[in-house]
């Protein structure tokens, strides 16, 4: 990789960042961030709005909030692509506490709180 004024050498677990304008070179602390190239859907401490815009991106999918109230915590976790929204969003209700139902195959429905305390 080429700086503005001189090469630069990107080794296994670096990665390059743009700082106040420089590129520089920073050993990557979170190899799950990049385990899409796995097939694999990792985060940490992701609010659970934030994980469905990853979906909407990952599955090419809309959902929209039937119930504004529906708990937004902070999430953890690991899926596989290939597994699909539906398995997902299933896992996701045990610990959001909400219901799902799909229109058709580029739109998803949530809705009503199942359980409404936020861990």
């Amino acid at each position: 990789m080429h700086t503005a004024y001189e090469d630069m050498t990107l080794y296994p677990k670096d990665k390059a960042v743009l700082e106040n304008g420089l590129l520089t070179r920073k050993q990557i602390d979170d190899m799950d961030t990049y385990r899409w190239r796995d097939g694999l859907y990792c985060f940490k401490n992701l609010s659970f709005d934030d994980v469905l815009k990853q979906f909407e991106i990952y599955y090419d999918i809309r959902f929209v909030k039937e119930n504004p109230q529906i708990a937004n915590p902070k999430l953890n976790g690991k899926f596989r692509l290939i597994d699909g929204v539906d398995y997902a969003l299933r896992v996701l209700q045990r610990e959001v506490g909400f219901s799902f139902r799909r229109d058709d195959e580029a739109k998803c429905d949530l809705s009503e709180i199942i359980c409404p305390t936020i861990k």
